[in-house]
C-alpha cells in the first residue's frame, strides 16, 4: 500500500528522509543563474559541434599561450573549456561558476585526471571575491558569454569585470571579439502565417494588438541546413535562398577594450549598415553549406523575374579568437553550419498592416533595393534591465527616396514593444544576383624578369591547343580556335541562341567563322576574345556585365565595343557579375556589377559617390602613373591585378580578407599588396585568392579559409594577409581558384593538385571530402585548368580535356547528372566542326 502523505506533518517527514534542509530563499539574480543548473542547458551547447570545435582549435592550436600559465575560465558551467585548457598545459585552471552546476566540476576534473590543476571559484562579481593561492592576476581569460542575439542571457559583463580585476597587462582573452551582422530576407509565406493566425483564433479576432506584438517581437530561427546530415530545422525554419541582400557588419565588441557597461549603453552597440541587392546565384541550395557560399538562389518556380521581397532582417553574430597566434573564428550566420544560437529574425510589417497607432504609409516598393540602389539603416541594442534576458532593439531604415521604417522592439521578458512602427513600408523587392567562379588561368613558366611577363602571357595562349573556363554551373573550352560551351544556359550564357541547358559540349556556331583566342565564364555570363582583339559576350546582363544599357539577357554572343585608342584587347576575365578586358598597352577596362568597388574604377569617373553598376567599358583607375598590368583575375566581388614588375594589386570586397591588405575593408581602386613581390600569377575565387611567386614557385593564399581552401592544414580561419600554402607541395607553375576550392599545377610533370572543398568531387582524388592541405597529384601533363562553383575542368598537353566534380546541371559535359570524383575525359564534337567546314 502506498504511504499516506496527505497530512502536512507526513509531508514534512517524507521529505525529511532525504535531508534536503529548509526551502532556500533566492534573489532574482540567483534565480537567473540557478535556472542554468540543469543538465539539458549544457547538453545542447556541448552538442553544438561548430562552437565546440572552434574552442578546441583556438586553445589546442595555441598551446604556447596556455603552457605553464594561470588561466581563468569565466562562467564555465559544464563546458569543455577548463579541461581543454588543462590539456594545453596550463599550470592552474580557475573554473569560475556561480550557479549550482559548478559543484560537479571537481568530479569531472578528477575523472579526466585534472583535479590537481582545476579549481572551482564562486561569484566573481562579489566585491569580496579574491583569487585563491595568493594569486592576484591571471595570464589568460577564457569565456563563453554569448547568448541569442549575442546579448540575450549574455554574461559579457561578467567577463569584462574579470578582465578589469584580474587580467595582467598583456594578457589574452579567448575569444577576443564579437561582430554583429545582418542581412535582408524574403518571407512572404511566413509573413502570412505570422499575421493571419491572429485574425481567427478559434473564431475570435485577436489581430489588434497581437499582430503588432508579433511584428515587434524577434524570432529565433535558423536557415534550413540543406544537405546536412543533421536536421535542426523547426516549423520556423526558412531557406537560405530567401536571403535577398549582401550581409553587412553592424558593430564589434572587443573584449580587450570594451567598458563594463558596454551591454547597457546603446552607443557602443550601434551601427549603420548599407544593404546591397544580393546578386542571383547559379548554385543550388543544396550546395550552400559553407561560410563563403554567397550563392543562394531563389527557386525560379516561386519568384517572378528573379525578384524577392524584403519582409524581415536576419541578425547574427560571429565569434573571433583573433588575439591568438593562430586565429580562429566561427559564424552563427545563415551562411555557416547550424549552431545553437541560430539567427534572430526582425520582422517588418506587411503592406496591409495598419494596426492601431501605426499610420498607413504606402510607399513605392520599386524605390528600394533594385540594382544600383541600396537600403541604408541604423540599429542599436542594449540590455534593458537587470534581467539578462531583456534586450531593446532600435531599428531605422531608409531607401534614399522617402521610404523609411522606425521601430523599437523588445526581446525577452518585456515583450510589449514600447513603441511600434512610426512609419510603414511595403515589402521591398530586390533583384537577386551573384556568385563566383574562378577562371581558367594561364601558366607562366621560366624566370621572373619583368620584360618577359607579357610575352609569356601571349606565347602560352599561342602554344595551348585547348583552354578552358568554368562558371558556377556552366563551362567552356577552346579547341583549335573554336569555342564549345555546356551546362546551365537558362540566362543565355552558353551562346547557342536559346535559353536552355546543354548536357554535352556544343559548338558556339555564331563564332565559327572567327578564331577564338580566350574565353571566360562568370556566374551566368560568358566572354569570348576573338582575333584580332574583338570581344563578344553572351548571357546575363542584369548589371551591364555585357556592356549594354539593355539589361536583358542575351542568348547569342554580342560584340562589345572596347573603345581605347591605340590598344588591342589581349585577354578577358569574368567575375560573378562583372567583366574585365586586358589591353596590350597594360591597361584594363571593366564593366558590370560594382557594389563593392570590384571594377577598380574609383568614384571620380562618375562623380562624388560610387556606382553599383556600370554598363559601359570604363578604364580601371591606375594605382600610379606608368604601371602596366599583364594579368587580371575576377572573383565573386573582388579583383586582382598583376603588374609587369611582379607586384599585385587588389580591389573590391574585402570582408573575408580576400584583398590581402591586412584589413577587411572594401577598396574602390587597385591597392598594392606590400607583403608579396616577384609574383607571376594571380587568381580569385569566391572569397579567397591565390598568388604564385617566383623564383621558387611558392603559392600564397588569403581570404576565406573555410573548408581548407587556403591550404594551411588545421587552420581554417580567414586570413587578411598572404600566407604560404603548407604541405609537401613541389614548385608550382600555375594556380587557380574555384568557388570553394583551390588548384595548382606543378613545374615538373605538370601535375595537378587541389585543396579546399571536395565533397562534390571537385578535387578529383576520389574521396569526396575537403582537404586542408594539397592532395594529389590527380593528373599529370596538365596544361591549364579552371575551377567552377563545384567542378573542375583541365586541358592536357596531349590536347585532351578532363573534368570532375559536380555534374547535376551538365557542367561537366558528360551527358549525365551524377557527380564525378576522379578525372574523366571530355569528348568534343570535333567531327561536327570538320563536317561544317567541309
Amino acid at each position: 500500500m502506498a504511504k499516506d502523505v496527505s497530512s502536512r506533518s507526513d509531508v514534512d517527514r517524507f521529505f525529511a528522509d532525504f535531508d534536503l534542509g529548509p526551502v532556500e530563499q533566492v534573489s532574482s539574480g540567483d534565480f537567473y543563474f540557478n535556472s542554468y543548473s540543469h543538465r539539458e542547458a549544457y547538453e545542447e551547447l556541448l552538442k553544438d559541434e561548430v562552437h565546440q570545435e572552434a574552442y578546441r582549435t583556438a586553445i589546442l592550436a595555441n598551446k604556447h599561450l596556455f603552457r605553464d600559465r594561470v588561466v581563468l575560465v569565466v562562467e564555465c558551467g559544464l563546458g569543455l573549456a577548463p579541461y581543454l585548457v588543462a590539456e594545453a598545459g596550463a599550470k592552474t585552471v580557475l573554473a569560475q561558476e556561480k550557479n549550482l552546476i559548478g559543484r560537479h566540476i571537481p568530479r569531472i576534473a578528477r575523472l579526466n585526471g585534472h583535479d590537481n590543476i582545476v579549481s572551482v571559484l564562486g561569484d566573481i562579481a562579489d566585491p569580496d571575491f579574491a583569487l585563491p593561492y595568493g594569486l592576484s592576476e591571471v595570464d589568460v581569460i577564457v569565456s563563453e558569454p554569448m547568448g541569442y542575439l549575442l546579448l540575450h542571457e549574455s554574461r559579457i559583463r561578467d567577463v569584462i569585470v574579470a578582465r578589469d580585476r584580474f587580467l595582467k597587462p598583456g594578457g589574452k582573452m579567448f575569444p577576443s571579439r564579437f561582430t554583429m551582422n545582418l542581412c535582408a530576407v524574403a518571407a512572404p509565406q511566413e509573413h502570412s502565417l505570422w499575421m493571419d493566425f491572429w485574425e481567427d483564433v478559434q473564431g475570435f479576432d485577436f489581430s489588434d494588438p497581437c499582430q503588432r506584438l508579433t511584428m515587434g517581437t524577434p524570432l529565433i530561427s535558423a536557415a534550413s541546413q540543406l544537405g546536412s546530415d543533421k536536421d535542426h530545422s523547426s516549423e520556423d525554419a526558412w531557406q537560405r535562398s530567401q536571403l535577398t541582400s549582401t550581409p553587412a557588419e553592424l558593430f564589434a565588441i572587443d573584449l580587450m577594450t570594451a567598458p563594463p557597461d558596454v551591454t547597457t549603453r546603446p552607443e557602443f552597440l550601434c551601427g549603420e549598415f548599407e544593404l546591397f541587392p544580393r546578386p542571383e546565384s547559379g548554385l543550388d541550395e543544396e550546395d550552400t553549406d559553407t561560410p563563403d557560399a554567397h550563392w543562394w538562389r531563389a527557386d525560379e518556380r516561386s519568384c517572378t523575374d528573379l525578384q524577392h521581397r524584403v519582409d524581415a532582417l536576419v541578425v547574427w553574430f560571429d565569434v573571433k579568437f583573433d588575439h591568438a597566434h593562430v586565429p580562429v573564428e566561427y559564424s552563427t550566420g545563415p551562411e555557416a553550419p547550424w549552431t545553437l544560437w541560430q539567427q534572430t529574425i526582425l520582422r517588418l510589417p506587411p503592406p496591409s498592416f495598419t494596426g492601431t497607432g501605426a499610420p498607413d504609409c504606402r510607399l513605392d516598393a520599386s524605390a528600394m533595393l533594385q540594382p544600383g540602389r541600396t537600403l541604408r539603416g541604423r540599429m542599436a541594442l542594449r540590455q534593458a534591465s537587470a534581467d539578462r534576458r531583456d534586450i531593446d532593439i532600435k531599428l531605422s531604415m531608409e531607401d534614399g527616396r522617402g521610404g523609411s521604417i522606425n521601430t523599437l522592439s523588445s526581446f525577452g521578458a518585456r515583450c510589449e514593444p514600447l513603441k511600434l512602427f512610426t512609419m510603414l513600408i511595403d515589402p521591398v523587392f530586390v533583384r537577386l544576383p551573384v556568385v563566383d567562379i574562378a577562371r581558367a588561368e594561364l601558366r607562366l613558366h621560366g624566370n621572373d624578369t619583368t620584360s618577359v611577363l607579357r610575352l609569356r602571357l601571349l606565347l602560352e595562349r599561342l602554344q595551348c591547343r585547348s583552354s578552358v573556363a568554368a562558371g558556377s554551373i556552366h563551362s567552356a573550352c577552346l579547341h583549335d580556335g573554336r569555342a564549345y560551351t555546356f551546362g546551365t544556359g537558362t540566362s543565355g550564357q552558353l551562346g547557342h541562341g536559346v535559353f536552355r541547358d546543354e548536357p554535352r559540349p556544343l559548338l558556339v556556331a555564331s563564332l565559327n567563322h572567327r578564331t577564338v583566342a580566350a574565353v571566360a565564364c562568370g556566374d551566368r555570363h560568358t566572354l569570348f576574345l576573338c582575333t584580332p582583339g574583338v570581344v563578344f559576350g553572351t548571357g546575363r546582363n542584369t548589371f551591364g556585365q555585357l556592356a549594354s544599357d539593355d539589361l536583358r539577357d542575351f542568348p547569342s554572343p554580342r560584340k562589345i565595343d572596347v573603345e581605347v585608342p591605340s590598344s588591342t584587347p589581349i585577354d578577358v576575365r569574368c567575375g560573378g557579375d562583372h567583366s574585365m578586358v586586358l589591353l596590350a598597352n597594360g591597361h584594363v577596362v571593366a564593366f558590370g556589377w560594382n557594389a563593392f568597388g570590384q571594377l577598380g574604377i574609383g568614384v571620380s569617373a562618375f562623380g562624388a559617390s560610387p556606382v553599383a553598376a556600370v554598363s559601359s567599358p570604363t578604364l580601371v583607375h591606375p594605382p600610379a602613373p606608368g604601371i602596366r598590368f599583364v594579368s587580371v583575375s575576377c572573383g565573386f566581388a573582388h579583383s586582382l591585378f598583376l603588374s609587369d614588375s611582379g607586384r599585385v594589386y587588389s580591389c573590391g570586397m574585402g570582408s573575408h580578407g580576400q584583398l590581402g591588405n591586412n584589413d577587411r575593408s572594401h577598396r574602390w581602386v587597385p591597392t598594392f599588396i606590400p607583403t608579396i613581390d616577384r609574383c607571376t600569377m594571380v587568381s580569385c575565387g569566391g572569397h579567397h585568392s591565390l598568388v604564385l611567386c617566383d623564383p621558387l614557385g611558392e603559392v600564397y593564399a588569403f581570404g576565406s579559409g573555410s573548408t581548407g581552401k587556403l591550404g594551411r592544414g588545421d587552420d581554417m580561419g580567414d586570413s587578411a594577409i598572404p600566407v604560404k600554402v603548407s604541405g609537401q607541395l613541389p614548385p608550382v607553375a600555375s594556380v587557380c581558384c574555384g568557388g570553394a576550392h583551390s588548384l595548382v599545377i606543378t613545374r615538373y610533370n605538370s601535375a595537378l593538385y587541389g585543396f579546399g572543398m571536395g565533397r562534390r568531387g571537385q578535387l578529383g582524388d576520389g574521396q569526396r571530402r575537403s582537404h586542408p592541405l594539397p592532395t594529389g597529384p590527380v593528373a599529370s601533363g596538365v596544361q591549364c585548368m579552371a575551377g567552377g562553383g563545384y567542378h573542375t575542368i583541365a586541358a592536357l598537353d596531349s590536347g585532351g580535356i578532363i573534368v570532375f566534380g559536380r555534374s547535376t546541371r551538365g557542367q561537366l559535359g558528360l551527358g549525365f547528372v551524377e557527380d564525378v570524383s576522379v578525372p574523366w575525359p571530355l569528348e568534343l564534337p570535333v567531327h561536327e566542326l570538320h563536317d561544317s567546314v567541309s
